[in-house]
């Protein structure tokens, strides 16, 4: 995938194109944009020592399906936050995919463990436009 300037649905993502190894959800409508750095997250060195941080292309994907759904699909906007996390730390999901799998981080590029992520959509600060 060459770099767009336009941002394109998560769906459309190819997630192992070797020109590309970051990739920025912006969980308002769920497009996506993407490009490549040299180091794709600054914590890989500590993170790489626990597993709970890394997923492979199919679980990630099954995840932002899920939470794509669960927020209420094709959407122009919505505020999207996981159950258990009250603030908007995900306005953008910021992935990382490295030799060890993908990273899924916060706006912040702060890395989520796993049984964060899997909690679930918080349904009631949806917030439909």
């Amino acid at each position: 995938m060459e770099e767009q300037r336009e941002w394109i649905p998560f769906q459309e993502i190819d997630w192992a194109d070797p020109k590309n190894n970051t990739f920025w959800i912006d969980t308002r409508d769920f497009h996506t944009g993407y490009g490549w750095k040299d180091e794709p997250h600054s914590d890989f060195d500590t993170l790489k020592k626990y597993p709970h941080f890394f997923w492979t292309q199919e679980d990630m994907v099954e995840l932002l399906n899920s939470y794509f759904t669960q927020s209420g699909g094709k959407d122009d906007w919505r505020y999207f936050s996981l159950n258990g996390m009250d603030n908007w730390n995900l306005k953008y999901i910021r992935i990382a995919r490295t030799d060890l799998g993908f990273i899924i981080c916060d706006r912040s590029w702060r890395a989520i463990k796993r049984d964060i992520l899997i909690n679930g959509v918080n349904e009631d600060l949806l917030h439909f436009s």
